[in-house]
């Protein structure tokens, strides 16, 4: 088929590795990890504005006028 041998590649900067690693070094790890941590923070964040304005809402909904 192909002369290629079996390989993926670093999520982070591409770098072709063997399929038995995730990473290519601990920089790229770390970068990954602390790009995972920002995006469930910011969809912690985002569910909470969320609920919120689904709040406001409601007490808007069923206050007194």
């Amino acid at each position: 088929m192909s002369d290629i041998p079996a390989h993926k590649h670093c999520p982070v900067c591409g770098i072709s590795i063997p399929p038995d690693e995730e990473f290519c070094s601990k920089k790229c790890e770390k970068q990954w990890n602390e790009m995972i941590k920002r995006k469930k923070k910011s969809a912690t964040i985002m569910w909470a504005l969320v609920g919120v304005l689904v709040a406001l809402a409601v007490f808007m909904m069923f206050s007194p006028k």
